[in-house]
């Protein structure tokens, strides 16, 4: 029984851990479009 919620356990963990990595690269990505947009404005 005790086996059963390993994988569920560490796929929660690795879940949580790709939104804390996912946030800081779609600031990024958010950041990079904005920038892209204004360039496209100024040109």
């Amino acid at each position: 029984m005790k086996y059963s919620f390993v994988p569920s356990r560490i796929s929660q963990v690795l879940k949580m851990m790709g939104q804390k990595l996912a946030d800081p690269v779609d600031n990024r990505l958010q950041a990079a479009v904005a920038r892209i947009g204004d360039w496209l404005q100024l040109s």
